[in-house]
């Protein structure tokens, strides 16, 4: 399944324990937009669940 904008709704959302940042800022970024996508992907589900009752 994929939102409008061609984005796999089935992306990884663990962090790859291979990655490195130096950044601590750039880290903290990161796992803030993953835990807002994973947010947006639960909503997604329960949208398409509801759709699929009516």
């Amino acid at each position: 399944m994929r939102l409008g904008l061609g984005i796999p709704l089935d992306l990884p959302v663990k962090p790859n324990p291979v990655e490195h940042f130096e950044d601590e800022s750039a880290l903290r970024t990161l796992k803030e937009c993953r835990s807002i996508f994973r947010d947006q992907l639960e909503f997604v589900k329960m949208c398409v669940i509801t759709e699929s009752v009516l």
